[in-house]
């Protein structure tokens, strides 16, 4: 934009509206006035319109008048301006301020660009003239605003005012006039007074969001980071000091940790793995978790469960095992009646696969969280193999106990059944049949390796007779080939046997001795035993108990051919041998078929031998006395000698080996009480009374019933108080007295 553009537009701007246009002239130059006094502003009736901020103009070109044009000797620039800046001769008069109020414009600003003009202008004007503006009443408005000066555009020229974009700042309809000089002019600088936009409130400081609960559980966590490590710094820095006093001021210095304040500036961390730890602390730890489980993972870092789950652990084995050591030493009774309770044996089955997971867990765990990191070859190899050899021990160990409960229960089961139907036993083993005495019926059998369902052949009488009271015990010895055997009065086996078991021709008859009823007098009468599943076991306990003048309240049988798997499981047994004794054959011609057990004290005998042992008898001197005397050496030998390092290794051989060879009566509701008066046997008196032929007056052919039963009588009476007189006793039949 020329200058004369810029001076052609300023007097257009200050040209009032309707005013006439004249030619610029040359004037003289005048005598600058003296200054021109303020105006008084007029009366404050209404404020002063307050101009508008101009943006940049849009200008309409037209064409000038032709006495626009200055001359050609009309100078293009103003001279310099005047160090004391003229007064323009034509002030005009300030013109009252309209009181109608403001009008906003309502059109849009055009939007065609604005287009610089190409007519020249008829005369330049110096940017610094300054303009007489007229005085404006005061306004309430805050303190102006200068803004960069805007140039004077030709007066030929329409300006277009956009409007204000402030809403409340009023568009001025005052015309502005500027007076016409012929000389050169000095235009006034502008100065444009806007309102200033009252600043925004302040806001209201948001509140936080609320924390969620993972936030809150990281701060304490950050917290308690942050108050271990003050702890763990005031802990190391009382070590430095202890060191420095020992050691000179340099090496303490150099050693010193970081202060609280330090430590403090640090950014909290998670709790890290612990410290590199040898290799002997790792596997010393694990050797505690083996011995005592869960008591190596107290105290070891980085978290504080790692020592509730070894306290948690540790306890509860330590429960455990007091509770266990405790009852054992305290009541045996209660101890073994758990033992014999299949249910509780199933349930400790369980237990023990439990624990010993949870023990199997608690050694590897440890030396996971306390093996070196990071470790060597070596050192990771000899904690595998340490800690696999711990485990296997502990696994080992679980495993048999969990089978033997698992086997206990299968065999009680198996054996002592709670839905078998007997006639003859009490409806409860707390209260024998006979009062006092609990009466036991043991039989030992050969059905020659056909089991116990087939036809037995009976070798063995005896009855445990045990006192209630004092735990003593009458073990009373019968021969199997005893005749006559008489039934009870009221009984129907008494109507059919009223003189007792015997064909009424010859007492020798095999078929018609005591231990031929188990086969023969179910066989004969099963209508006398519809109501049981043991009629054979019941006609032995009615024929024996008349017999001796008591009530039998069990009975149980062992079959003599299942030895053979029984011994081979414990590994043997030694007895003494006072005779060399024939195997196979039952008679002479056949007798020491298969050889002979070799005469001689404390004999080491196998399965097969010691199924002979308890069998032969064609070569005894004895004959079916020898036989039963050495049954009961067997049976001794076999329970005193099995060891509970043999019984825990092989439970489930003898378990099995025990349920295939034995056939009772007793219940296992039954095996508490039973269980408890064998306890109390053990700390008893012993008593045997044997029925030989020819001793005490016993004749098996004719036996004296009545006497039998004064000298049982006796005995019993015996083993209750000791100063009573009693029959001579049997010598013991296992001590070695070797026989010709």
């Amino acid at each position: 934009m020329s200058r004369g553009e810029i001076d052609a537009l300023l007097a257009k701007w200050t040209t009032p509206a309707g005013a006439p246009t004249a030619p610029a002239t040359p004037a003289a130059p005048a005598t600058p006035a003296a200054p021109a006094a303020p105006t008084t502003p007029p009366a404050a009736a209404t404020p002063a319109p307050v101009r508008p901020t101009i943006p940049r103009p849009q200008v309409t070109p037209t064409t000038p008048p032709a006495s626009s044009v200055p001359p050609a000797s009309a100078p293009l620039l103003s001279p310099l301006r005047p160090t004391t800046a003229p007064v323009h001769p034509l002030t005009p008069t300030p013109t009252p301020t309209p009181t109608t109020p403001p009008v906003r414009p309502t059109t849009p600003p055009p939007t065609t660009p604005p287009v610089r003009p190409t007519t020249p202008t008829t005369g330049l004007r110096d940017l610094h003239q300054p303009v007489t503006r007229p005085a404006a009443a005061p306004t309430p408005a805050p303190a102006p605003v200068r803004p960069t000066p805007i140039a004077a555009q030709p007066a030929d020229m329409v300006v277009e005012t956009t409007p204000p974009t402030h809403p409340s700042a009023p568009v001025s309809a005052e015309p502005v006039v500027e007076p016409e000089t012929s000389g050169p002019q000095f235009a006034e600088p502008i100065e444009l007074v806007l309102p200033e936009t009252p600043a925004p409130e302040p806001e209201a400081p948001a509140a936080p969001p609320a924390k969620s609960r993972a936030d809150l559980r990281r701060e304490r966590a950050e917290q308690k980071a942050a108050a271990k490590a003050d702890a763990k710094t005031a802990k190391a820095e009382a070590k430095a000091a202890k060191t420095a006093a020992a050691t000179p001021v340099e090496v303490a210095e150099e050693s010193a940790p970081a202060t609280a304040a330090e430590v403090a500036e640090q950014p909290a961390r998670e709790p890290q793995a612990p410290a590199n730890l040898p290799l002997s602390h790792s596997l010393g730890r694990t050797v505690l978790s083996t011995v005592f489980p869960g008591a190596g993972l107290i105290n070891v870092a980085p978290k504080r469960r790692n020592t509730v789950v070894g306290i948690v652990v540790l306890a509860v084995f330590v429960i455990l095992g007091l509770t266990t050591v405790i009852t054992a030493a305290v009541s045996p009774s209660r101890l073994v009646t758990f033992v014999l309770h299949p249910g509780l044996d199933r349930l400790a089955g369980v237990l023990f696969i439990v624990l010993g997971l949870v023990w199997l867990a608690m050694i590897i765990g440890t030396y996971l969280l306390t093996r070196p990191r990071p470790g060597t070859g070596g050192q990771k190899a000899a904690g595998v193999i340490v800690t696999a050899v711990l485990s296997l021990i502990v696994a080992a160990a679980m495993a048999l106990s969990a089978v033997a409960s698992f086997a206990a229960a299968s065999t009680i089961s198996g054996i002592f059944g709670e839905n078998n139907r007997s006639a003859t036993r009490p409806a409860s083993a707390a209260t024998p049949l006979s009062g006092d005495w609990m009466n036991i019926l043991l039989l030992g059998a050969d059905s020659n390796g056909a089991g116990t369902s087939a036809k037995m052949t009976i070798d063995t009488v005896m009855v445990a007779s045990i006192n209630v009271a004092t735990g003593n015990t009458v073990l009373i010895q019968l021969p199997p080939g005893m005749a006559r055997t008489p039934f009870p009065k009221d009984s129907k086996l008494a109507d059919a046997y009223p003189v007792g078991f015997y064909d009424g021709k010859s007492a020798g008859n095999t078929n018609f001795t005591l231990g031929a009823i188990w086969n023969n007098v179910p066989a004969i009468h099963p209508e006398l035993f519809t109501n049981t599943d043991f009629p054979g076991g019941d006609a032995m306990k009615l024929g024996v108990g008349t017999a001796l003048g008591m009530q039998i309240d069990y009975f149980a049988l062992l079959d003599v051919s299942s030895v053979q798997q029984l011994v081979d499981a414990i590994g043997g047994v030694t007895v003494n041998v006072n005779f060399n004794v024939a195997m196979g054959g039952s008679t002479q011609a056949d007798c020491g078929a298969q050889g002979s057990i070799p005469q001689g004290a404390n004999q080491h005998l196998d399965g097969t031998q010691a199924l002979w042992f308890g069998r032969s008898v064609c070569n005894d001197p004895q004959t079916e006395y020898g036989l039963m005397n050495r049954q009961v050496c067997l049976a001794h030998a076999i329970v005193s000698q099995t060891d509970t390092t043999t019984l825990v290794t092989k439970f489930d051989q003898i378990a099995h080996s025990t349920t295939s060879m034995s056939v009772t009566d007793i219940p296992a509701s039954a095996l508490p009480t039973l269980a408890k008066l064998a306890s109390s046997a053990k700390a008893g008196t012993v008593s045997r009374l044997s029925f030989t032929n020819g001793l005490n007056g016993f004749n098996e052919s004719n036996p004296n019933f009545g006497l039998m039963r004064q000298l049982v009588l006796s005995v019993q009476r015996a083993a209750i108080n000791p100063r009573t007189t009693a029959p001579a006793q049997t010598p013991d039949v296992c001590a070695y007295s070797p026989q010709k």
